[in-house]
């Protein structure tokens, strides 16, 4: 749902050319369409009244003519300047088009997604009363109460994550006994020093874009699997918190948990809910191992380092990340060196598992396969997507 959540930080909720809302959820595919549509997300609304002229800032009328032959109906678009600024067009009813992205029905379809219980006295879907309140409101919405770890915490939607009441409402929350989780749509428009600062904890800023995928036709919480006890119970004792580097039995006590490896792009990292630790999976064999046992937590407390952190960032973006939270990009390339030798060391791949920093995209790429589910899961979805496509490809024949 990544193009869609993009689209409605920047966009907003209410109307838009259909033609617009199609090029958007192009990359996120038919399965977000569907997802969005049962939801009541996007619906269908009325056609344009009016229509876009090309550099002048200021719109066309939209006028109606007479059917054609074939009772098609027929639209002229008027410039109502005078003299007028503009040539008058010819229009169809696909130009003219729109659908509607209703914000109450998101946050609703939010709420059942991540298990949240509305506010008492919280309006239903379909009140609007969400729009009302969100659209040109900088202000967080509370969107109710959620359990984490047997305990409540209050949860917020903010839509402009650079509007200055989210830093008002972080540091109310965090002089606040009860602790809180503050949603944005994506974490392009947060500050990396406030992001960095509000990791799991008392006050947690997380993005949508992360929390939520589409599975056989809804929305749903992006599927993470929970850590077995075995696995708990195996985990080896942890690296030195500086070195970053696992031991010799540490790495076998990875490595000889699963088939041998040669080459990173047959290595596969996936999230998993347990913060503490990732799952990795080779030639279809998964394993869930803690930041100890790859040599990435303190060695006093267990506590991941940094570079695990940067591990479940890679996995949480199916692959795509950047080092944003911790700052500076000296920083950054320190975290990521610290990330390749202990993967190196832990899975005993001599190679890289990321690639050198390319100044031409300003970004890294893992030569690994890194998914915010499990490979099972991940598999399965594309085949839904692969028949829904085919299915599409035969309605059009």
């Amino acid at each position: 749902m990544r193009a869609f959540l993009a689209l409605l930080e920047a966009r907003g909720a209410g109307e838009l050319p259909q033609a617009e809302l199609a090029r958007a959820l192009a990359e996120d595919g038919a399965a977000t369409r569907t997802a969005l549509v049962a939801a009541g997300v996007v619906r269908a609304a009325p056609l344009a009244t009016t229509y876009p002229c090309e550099g002048l800032g200021c719109a066309r009328d939209v006028r109606e003519r007479a059917r054609a032959a074939d009772g098609a109906r027929r639209f002229l678009a008027v410039c109502t300047e005078s003299p007028r600024a503009c040539e008058t067009l010819e229009l169809g009813e696909a130009e003219l088009a729109q659908e509607a992205i209703v914000l109450d029905a998101f946050v609703d379809a939010v709420r059942r997604a991540l298990r949240i219980a509305a506010p008492l006295g919280a309006h239903p879907a379909g009140a609007r009363a969400t729009d009302r309140a969100l659209a040109g409101a900088d202000a967080p919405l509370l969107l109710g109460e959620q359990l984490e770890g047997g305990h409540a915490r209050d949860v917020f939607l903010a839509r402009r994550p650079s509007a200055p009441q989210l830093r008002t409402l972080l540091a109310e929350r965090r002089a606040a006994p009860r602790p809180a989780l503050v949603l944005v749509l994506t974490a392009r428009g947060i500050d990396p020093e406030l992001l960095a600062r509000h990791g799991p904890g008392h006050v947690e800023i997380a993005a949508l874009s992360d929390r939520l995928a589409v599975q056989r036709g809804k929305i749903v919480a992006a599927p993470r699997l929970r850590v077995v006890p075995e696995a708990q119970r195996e985990a080896a004792a942890p690296a030195p918190a500086n070195d970053a580097r696992a031991s010799g039995p540490k790495a076998k006590s990875v490595a000889h948990r699963l088939p041998r490896a040669t080459r990173w792009n047959e290595v596969t990292f996936y999230s998993v809910e347990d913060e503490r630790s990732i799952g990795v999976e080779i030639d279809g064999r998964a394993c869930v191992f803690t930041a100890s046992e790859l040599g990435l937590a303190i060695d006093r407390t267990g506590e991941p380092v940094r570079a695990f952190t940067l591990l479940r960032r890679i996995c949480d973006g199916n692959g795509v990340f950047d080092t944003r939270p911790w700052g500076s990009r000296d920083n950054g390339k320190q975290i990521v060196s610290e990330l390749r030798r202990a993967l190196s060391a832990a899975l005993e791949i001599a190679a890289s598992p990321i690639e050198s920093y390319s100044k031409h995209t300003k970004s890294w790429k893992p030569r690994f396969r890194a998914f915010a589910a499990p490979p099972a899961m991940v598999r399965e979805m594309e085949r839904e997507l692969l028949g829904l496509g085919r299915g599409k490809r035969r309605d059009d024949e």
